[in-house]
């Protein structure tokens, strides 16, 4: 599979798809995102090709280029405001393409720079 992206592993599926929530990352920008909802971070991105490349579905695409994702409990939809990322802080959805590119990368350091410090908590984790 052709990887549109320069960093490593990304537009690769490592795991099944079904395995997590397939989240569209922004509106304008052809980037999805396998959310493990087990784990609380990326299993995989890449666009569209390269997703139809691995297998996913294009019925499964075209859910979330409506809705924001293939949830059926709309978790990760265009109103959804963001996830827990690993238990570490919280994640805006807005920033949700950005760290996943980061974190599949191994660039945790940026990819935490971008989470927000959970309810009480002063600072997101880093650890």
């Amino acid at each position: 599979m052709t990887n549109s992206h320069p960093q490593a592993n990304v537009g690769v599926l490592t795991r099944r798809h079904h395995d997590w929530l397939l989240i569209k990352a922004a509106r304008d920008r052809d980037l999805y995102i396998g959310w493990s909802t087990v784990t609380d971070s990326p299993a995989w991105a890449g666009t569209r090709r390269e997703a139809l490349a691995a297998g996913v579905p294009a019925a499964r695409l075209n859910v979330a280029d409506t809705s924001g994702s293939s949830s059926r409990n709309n978790k990760g939809s265009w109103d959804d405001a963001g996830f827990i990322a690993e238990h570490r802080g919280w994640l805006s959805r807005t920033r949700l393409g950005d760290y996943a590119l980061r974190w599949l990368t191994g660039d945790m350091g940026a990819a935490f720079d971008l989470l927000e410090p959970s309810d009480g908590e002063s600072e997101a984790r880093h650890d």
